[in-house]
């Protein structure tokens, strides 16, 4: 539900043009980059974060514009 919610809103924010209100210049289109991680049993707060985080980089690294699962990413198997 989380990533299916976060598509949507990547997919919503990156079909609009921002443009400047005091001259009306187009200013290009918007991406967004999200990561996110779902709390497993026994997890940290700080932990959960943690791999979030990293999720969100993974986005950024990937080329942008996309969302990325904690749990998809190497290695996300043997965190806790």
């Amino acid at each position: 539900v989380v990533a299916s919610t976060l598509e949507e809103i990547r997919i919503e924010v990156s079909s609009r043009m921002l443009k400047r209100r005091s001259t009306n210049e187009d200013l290009g289109a918007i991406t967004v980059s999200s990561g996110f991680a779902e709390r497993k049993a026994g997890e940290t707060g700080h932990s959960v974060m943690e791999r979030a985080d990293a999720a969100l980089y993974a986005s950024k690294r990937g080329g942008r514009n996309r969302v990325t699962a904690a749990e998809s990413m190497p290695g996300a198997a043997n965190a806790a």
